[in-house]
């Protein structure tokens, strides 16, 4: 018993290799090859969300649409494996985008954070409303001696061995 094939059925095994799987392998050319016609989209993107994040203060005005989307494509070949099959490509390159930009976002604020700490200004404590400085260096300060600790867990000297 034959069974009849019909030749809009078949597929030829070049063309039944998913291209992302090569990708994955590391064909760098074939990943430019498919994101470049998203470039447009990911600019696009890229000046509404630079935008909202400089509206909100979280940004300064140094970071150009174009280095987002440069960001963008390098985290993308990096977490290339990260990518889900039911994901569509300009999906999975506008997620990078906005991690990219989240993570540009929180290195800034960490960079500005930490410039603004003074060396000569005096430490800040979080002190409660009834609280006064003195307070504070009492609560830091320990209020006995180490050896003492050792007391209270071992009752007689005498017991411990020494080893030498």
């Amino acid at each position: 018993m034959s069974v009849a094939h019909n030749p809009k059925d078949y597929v030829a095994p070049y063309e039944m290799a998913d291209p992302w799987e090569e990708v994955l392998l590391g064909d760098n050319e074939l990943f430019r090859e498919m994101t470049e016609p998203f470039i447009p989209d990911l600019l696009e993107a890229a000046r509404r969300e630079i935008k909202c994040e400089r509206a909100k203060g979280n940004l300064s005005d140094t970071l150009q649409p174009e280095e987002l989307v440069g960001e963008t494509l390098i985290q993308a070949w990096i977490r290339r494996y990260s990518r889900s099959p039911r994901e569509s490509l300009k999906e999975w390159l506008l997620a990078n985008q906005r991690w990219a930009l989240r993570l540009i976002v929180v290195e800034e604020k960490g960079w500005v954070e930490s410039k603004a700490i003074s060396l000569e200004a005096r430490a800040k404590y979080r002190l409660a409303d009834n609280d006064n400085d003195s307070d504070v260096w009492d609560w830091v300060t320990p209020q006995f001696i180490p050896q003492d600790c050792w007391r209270d867990v071992i009752a007689d000297e005498n017991s411990v061995s020494h080893v030498a």
